[in-house]
């Protein structure tokens, strides 16, 4: 069962580093992000991998939990990925602005 919490660990981390990035954000948010919201992603991100890593190592020992680890990564970051991708592919809501002539 805390094979799924570190799965989901793991979504939450890797989406919060992601959207650490310029690109990945503008593509969700449509806006750069600040420079604060950039410290808070990274860290939050950073926690969730963290707290994934721990989940897993105290559910299947060292051993095991590392490899349980590695795959739940890659399943994660393939679902991350996708959604990030689909994320910049949605059509935009219309905008408010005065477009700049």
């Amino acid at each position: 069962m805390s094979g799924i919490a570190a799965f989901f660990l793991l979504i939450a981390g890797l989406t919060g580093t992601a959207l650490s990035s310029g690109p990945h954000h503008r593509a969700v948010f449509d806006d750069e992000p600040t420079r604060a919201r950039r410290r808070t992603l990274r860290l939050a991100g950073s926690a969730g991998l963290v707290a994934a890593l721990v989940v897993a190592i105290a559910e299947f020992g060292p051993g095991y939990g590392l490899v349980v680890l590695a795959a739940l990564v890659n399943v994660a970051g393939l679902i991350v990925a996708v959604l990030l991708a689909w994320a910049g592919r949605r059509p935009r809501a219309a905008s408010h602005r005065q477009p700049r002539v």
